[in-house]
């Protein structure tokens, strides 16, 4: 490989990294917005039956992901990732078949944020 290509290569990871840092800092962050509470809905009770009485606990329901606090919160993940290891962020975007972060869908964002989270803590 030349150094001309070596050049070429470095350029245009310095500008897809500057892209990066644009859009983290053009980003601000998330105001403190509580959920939406959400009023149950009616249950029809059977008339004859007596109630079961069940020995099991009900499992926790999900609780929802607030997207754009998660796209928020990688903006410094991916910078701390690219200035630890440039290749390992762009492989990490190329992953998902993107360029940068702005580029995730919203059903990317939760697989993303595991997977940067895994590569910063070096698995």
């Amino acid at each position: 490989m030349s150094l001309e290509d070596r050049i070429k290569e470095n350029t245009q990871a310095l500008n897809e990294l500057r892209e990066v840092i644009k859009q983290a800092l053009a980003m601000t962050p998330p105001a403190m917005i509580p959920a939406p509470a959400t009023a149950p809905a009616p249950v029809a009770e059977p008339a004859a039956k007596e109630p079961e009485i069940k020995n099991e606990a009900p499992a926790p329901e999900p609780k929802p992901v607030d997207l754009k606090a998660l796209r928020i919160s990688l903006a410094p993940k991916i910078k701390t990732l690219y200035s630890k290891d440039m290749n390992l962020g762009k492989r990490l975007l190329d992953k998902f078949g993107v360029k940068n972060l702005s580029a995730l869908s919203d059903d990317q964002l939760p697989g993303f944020a595991q997977e940067i989270d895994r590569a910063l803590q070096g698995d």
